[in-house]
């Protein structure tokens, strides 16, 4: 009897045994599966919880308007604060590192840019400035330009007025329209000192910045400006609705530039191939313009 008995408990033990077995991997398999989901996220799944895109977790705030404006004028300041002293820096190393400097503060502004118009890119004044800004080349222009100085050194010094000429005239008044438009009159972008508020003092000037009804404003109407007044021709002042010139608008990357920062792309590190090509056409062009941002004598000493 008591054979028996043990028989059956032996048995029932062993039929048991891979049940339990088997129902603990299905446990351990799914409590794994569950595990990998935190562990494992998606690509950019992070990325998207840290830097939401703009508008994905709802309109910006007033503060978070404050914060951009700020922030953007912090960041005009470290540029133009490299086209102050840029021309003067004789150390082809120190110039590289003033200038990739430069270069990241300008594309952290499509940061606070990107938080203004995801509230206010459907308003009319901002989509004219950013008529200007993406769709007319004048941002990617400044962009391009200091990528390449970064990366060539003082053989590329020339780039610095036509920054000037390009940014006083076209992407500076256009910041201003943004930070008006969040409710802000007293705040600027902060210019070089060879600017005043439509351009360069005594050179190229510009209408300010782009009104609704206007046509964009391109960098290559803000050379051709300066290079007719260097020649002694016109009166500096930019004529804007033609066709953009084919040396600035290549490699910059535009779109419609009528939605919420449509039209300007951060670059991933690398000069654009149509940039980097047109690097000496665009330093020779500068030899003819350097006259209009006065008192620099940026060729000079970037050739020495």
């Amino acid at each position: 009897m008591k054979y028996l008995i043990l028989t059956s408990l032996l048995a029932s033990a062993a039929f048991a045994a891979p049940l339990a077995q088997k129902h603990g991997g299905q446990a351990t398999q799914q409590q794994g599966a569950t595990g990998q989901t935190p562990q494992t996220p998606a690509p950019g799944s992070q990325g998207t919880a840290q830097t939401p895109s703009p508008g994905s977790q709802g309109t910006p705030s007033q503060a978070d308007l404050a914060t951009a404006v700020a922030n953007w004028m912090a960041d005009t300041s470290m540029v133009s604060n490299f086209l102050n002293v840029g021309g003067s820096i004789q150390n082809n190393v120190a110039f590289k590192q003033a200038a990739t400097v430069a270069f990241n503060a300008e594309v952290d502004e499509l940061n606070h840019k990107a938080i203004i118009d995801a509230a206010l890119g459907n308003t009319a004044n901002v989509q004219a400035a950013n008529s200007t800004l993406a769709t007319g080349g004048a941002f990617m222009d400044v962009v391009n330009k200091l990528q390449i100085m970064s990366q060539q050194g003082m053989a590329a010094v020339n780039n610095i007025d036509l920054i000037l000429q390009n940014r006083c005239v076209n992407v500076l008044p256009n910041i201003d329209a943004y930070m008006a438009a969040t409710g802000d009159n007293q705040s600027k972008a902060v210019r070089p000192t060879v600017c005043d508020s439509t351009g360069i003092a005594g050179g190229v000037q510009g209408q300010g910045p782009t009104l609704p009804g206007q046509a964009p404003g391109t960098p290559q109407a803000a050379f051709d400006a300066a290079a007719a007044l260097a020649r002694g021709q016109g009166n500096g002042q930019v004529q804007n609705g033609g066709t953009a010139g084919t040396q600035t608008s290549a490699g910059t990357q535009t779109g419609a530039g009528t939605q919420a920062g449509a039209g300007i792309q951060a670059p991933a590190g690398a000069v654009p191939t149509g940039a980097a090509a047109q690097t000496p056409q665009t330093g020779a062009q500068g030899q003819g313009q350097t006259g209009t941002a006065k008192g620099h004598g940026h060729k000079g000493k970037g050739q020495n």
